[in-house]
């Protein structure tokens, strides 16, 4: 679980899902994660301006990694 951000389902198309990182203590938008075709796998789209730390960084690439291998199955 992560410790400063959340994770939302915000948009769910029909091969893949769109999530929004938010902090958790604000209802803010850090940014968005969604598939990307030209790598063929899910990527972090920050928002400008967005400053991140060795925590959050490491959550956001476990998530990405969770996300991958559900597609898999």
């Amino acid at each position: 679980m992560a410790k400063y951000i959340t994770f939302k389902l915000i948009e769910e198309k029909p091969k893949t899902k769109v999530y929004g990182v938010f902090m958790k203590t604000q209802n803010f938008c850090l940014g968005k994660i969604k598939w990307y075709a030209q790598w063929h796998r899910y990527a972090f789209f920050p928002v400008s301006d967005t400053i991140y730390e060795n925590i959050c960084l490491r959550d956001i690439a476990e998530f990405i990694e969770k996300l991958m291998k559900e597609r898999k199955k």
